[in-house]
């Protein structure tokens, strides 16, 4: 069997992988993801995700398997926040609202000529969230690592959501299993 290598250094990726109980090594692809811009924002997400896939791929043989996640109100994106001020400020404005989270991820196994590259939407309902509610969570977490500055795979975080609809790993972990798993399966592992 090949090697799976996931290109991400996120935790919450790779606790999702894990639940599929197949052995994997995590290879950050360092990449400027600043740098990938594109009108529609599924696709940049995508692109995203396809740059993260290709740069570890260069390298390294076997599957490599990229992710990217990022939140979007209204027309204004949600990335990693770079201080917790500013996820504070995110939070506050996605409070009450309706959020679009996209979900790109890559999946590359060239021995069996697989190449896929595309992303997941889910529709994110937040609660209203008290400024205290705000403030204890940005001083208790590690907001500058999650998109929004929140991430729903920890289950103290989940109480700033109101209701998900699309990929629930894609929203929770920033990996849609639902969309890995039948790829892996024509790789010819069984998961």
């Amino acid at each position: 069997m090949q090697k799976i290598i996931l290109a991400s250094n996120s935790k919450q990726r790779a606790i999702i992988l894990e639940t599929l109980k197949i052995p994997f090594t995590i290879i950050p692809a360092n990449i400027q993801e600043k740098a990938i811009r594109h009108t529609k924002l599924k696709k940049q997400v995508t692109a995203i995700a396809q740059a993260k896939a290709q740069f570890v791929a260069h390298d390294h043989s076997g599957i490599i398997i990229a992710a990217d996640t990022f939140n979007v109100v209204d027309t204004h994106v949600f990335e990693k926040p770079k201080d917790k001020k500013h996820a504070f400020h995110m939070l506050e404005e996605l409070s009450g609202k309706e959020s679009v989270c996209y979900t790109g991820y890559c999946y590359i196994d060239e021995q069996n000529k697989i190449f896929v590259a595309d992303a997941v939407t889910i529709r994110v309902r937040f609660r209203d969230l008290s400024k205290a509610d705000i403030m204890r969570h940005v001083q208790t977490h590690p907001v500058t690592q999650w998109a929004a500055g929140f991430s729903p795979a920890y289950t103290d975080t989940l109480h700033l959501v109101s209701s998900v609809q699309g990929s629930l790993t894609g929203f929770s972990h920033g990996l849609p299993l639902e969309r890995i798993i039948p790829l892996l399966k024509k790789s010819g592992f069984f998961v």
